[in-house]
């Protein structure tokens, strides 16, 4: 993880209280475990985008609170994960 998403990891943690079945609970346990035991691994980009997406749905209890830019519209998972190439399609027949 870099500075940012362990700051983001951290300011989930701490000032949001979700419960078990809350959005995104699961995500942030795992982020949480993950900071306190292996810091530098390096994040999926569906875990990036997960993580993004749990900042934007809790952007109004972590406004002012946090030193990072919250997203202003909701992160797209095509952002994260690009696509590859599209290859011509040959006939079939």
């Amino acid at each position: 993880m870099n500075t940012d998403e362990r700051a983001k990891v951290r300011a989930l943690n701490r000032h949001v209280r979700i419960p078990d079945f809350g959005f995104g609970a699961k995500v942030i346990k795992n982020l949480t475990w993950r900071l306190e035991h292996n810091p530098t691994a390096v994040l999926a980009p569906r875990e990036r985008h997960l993580l993004d997406l749990c900042c934007w749905h809790y952007r109004n209890k972590l406004g002012g609170l946090v030193e990072f830019e919250l997203p202003s519209a909701e992160p797209v998972l095509a952002d994260y994960v690009p696509r590859p190439a599209s290859l011509p399609q040959e006939s079939l027949l």
